[in-house]
C-alpha cells in the first residue's frame, strides 16, 4: 500500500491479517515481472492467468 507497483494499482479488497486484493491496469512488461519477484512469496496472481504462466516460467528458469 504504502509503495504502489504503479499507478493504476487499486485497493479492491482491504488488507487485513496481512491479505487484501489489489488491480492494476498495466501491459505487464520485463520489468513489471520483476517487480513482482521481488515481493517474493507474499503475493498470488489471480488474473490473467497467462500472467500467472510466464511467472512460473521465469521462476523455474532462474531455478536451473
Amino acid at each position: 500500500i504504502t509503495k504502489p507497483i504503479h499507478q493504476s494499482q487499486r485497493i479492491v479488497q482491504d488488507f487485513q491479517n496481512g491479505c487484501g486484493l489489489l488491480e492494476l491496469h498495466i501491459i505487464p512488461n520485463t520489468e513489471f515481472y520483476y517487480q513482482l519477484i521481488s515481493i517474493g512469496l507474499g503475493i498470488t496472481i489471480i488474473e490473467p492467468v497467462y500472467v500467472s504462466e510466464i511467472m512460473k516460467s521465469i521462476l523455474n528458469k532462474m531455478q536451473q
